[in-house]
């Protein structure tokens, strides 16, 4: 999934919203940009464009992770839907 620069942004803001807002401290937001990395690529393995995600890719991403062995902790599962709502919540594709 490549990103233009409005997303990118959207992306910036949500991370800085957890550290800021949050108050989570700079590597618990680092383990979540590399879980939206690790999205964003899998996203671009799918040929799924930004404007196109919607919840079901996000369970279709989990599961992929699980089939992987890589989903260790159900807090990364609730935490990559999460982020796929807030995400889909404001670009108004949701």
């Amino acid at each position: 999934m490549t990103m233009d620069a409005k997303e990118s942004h959207l992306i910036d803001s949500f991370l800085r919203f957890l550290q800021l807002e949050k108050g989570l401290s700079k590597n618990t937001v680092s383990s979540y940009q590399t879980d939206i990395g690790g999205f964003n690529q899998w996203c671009s393995d799918q040929a799924i464009k930004f404007s196109e995600v919607n919840l079901s890719h996000a369970e279709n991403f989990i599961v992929s992770l699980e089939k992987k062995n890589l989903l260790l902790h159900r807090f990364q599962k609730n935490f990559i839907i999460k982020i796929i709502i807030y995400l889909l919540k404001k670009t108004a594709i949701y």
